[in-house]
């Protein structure tokens, strides 16, 4: 089991058993894993004495999930139905839900940063502290890793499994092997991220653990060399943001880390139109960047950047601009 992956509540036998088949099979979800990983954290803080799953443990989990979309919410049920089958199967009684809204539609709307709230956030991630010493924070990666996420437009647990054999400064290119799509790709280092990504490595290559160099170590690790958790980096956002004073607009959904990825499709399909390349030309160019397998995935970012932008994309047809709201990829 991977070092990210440790399950330790009372359904913890269960899910290891059950990831465990799963990859037999030659299922290998990154994405599944997380979201087991959430249900075992919220049943070691329910103190969830049972090892099998009652209504009323899923039902409490439920009412913690207030900021979860329609889709995420779809994937998590799935998973707590997956795991009670597998139980099933095991001749355990447990209670197995309904899917939640099979199919349903994802309505979130993410929160799209202006160049300037990116800059302040960037400025502002050149000078977080902590106010105590604590061996496995993390927070010299956090300058690094919002560039990167931004530059590059990943997603947070991608650049999270960057292991350091993965970055060639020669080349300027970041494989990405631990995408959502279970797919590799490359992402490119810009001038304007490289000295930054150079400058985090040589501090990080002064930390005397020794193992922090090699080819299969993660690039991005704590002050004790080990990995980071997206939690950590989630938290220290939210600090900056708070710090930046940047909330939700008129009264829509509140900015996340994900919702750089969201920016940088934004940005970047602005820039580009800007430089008079037609949208139907720059679109499988940010499908590309982006990593989507469904090419309608990117389609969304213009509606959204319309909104953004209102007239900078012209379209041939007024119909054209009708896409159903953007996923979560």
């Amino acid at each position: 089991m991977d070092k990210k992956f440790v399950y330790t509540s009372k359904l913890a036998p269960y899910i290891q058993g059950f990831l465990k088949e799963r990859g037999l099979k030659g299922y290998n979800s990154s994405a599944l894993k997380w979201i087991l990983l959430e249900i075992d954290k919220f049943c070691n803080d329910y103190n969830m004495k049972d090892h099998f799953i009652r209504e009323e443990i899923v039902n409490k989990w439920r009412k913690t999930r207030t900021n979860d979309s329609d889709r995420s919410l779809y994937m998590k049920y799935n998973a707590w139905i997956q795991l009670g089958n597998y139980m099933r199967d095991l001749g355990i009684d447990c209670y197995v839900p309904i899917p939640y809204r099979k199919g349903a539609k994802n309505n979130y709307i993410p929160y799209i940063f202006t160049h300037e709230e990116i800059q302040t956030i960037f400025s502002l991630s050149n000078y977080l502290k902590i106010s105590y010493k604590y061996s496995q924070t993390m927070i010299f990666t956090m300058p690094a890793i919002l560039r990167l996420l931004y530059s590059a437009g990943l997603r947070i647990g991608e650049v999270l499994a960057i292991k350091n054999k993965d970055i060639d400064f020669e080349k300027r290119t970041i494989v990405i092997n631990d995408s959502k799509n279970n797919t590799q790709r490359l992402a490119a280092i810009n001038d304007s991220l490289l000295p930054v990504l150079l400058q985090y490595k040589e501090f990080r290559d002064k930390n005397p653990i020794e193992k922090i160099l090699l080819p299969e170590s993660p690039f991005f690790i704590t002050q004790r060399g080990k990995s980071c958790l997206g939690e950590s980096v989630r938290r220290w956002f939210c600090e900056i943001l708070n710090t930046a004073g940047i909330s939700s607009k008129s009264g829509g959904n509140p900015p996340r880390i994900h919702d750089l990825r969201h920016t940088a499709a934004v940005h970047s399909l602005v820039k580009m139109v800007r430089n008079n390349i037609d949208v139907y030309c720059a679109l499988p160019m940010i499908s590309l960047f982006l990593g989507h397998n469904d090419p309608r995935s990117t389609n969304n970012y213009v509606r959204l950047t319309n909104e953004m932008f209102p007239g900078i994309i012209q379209l041939e047809h007024p119909t054209s601009l009708i896409f159903p709201k953007i996923t979560q990829n």
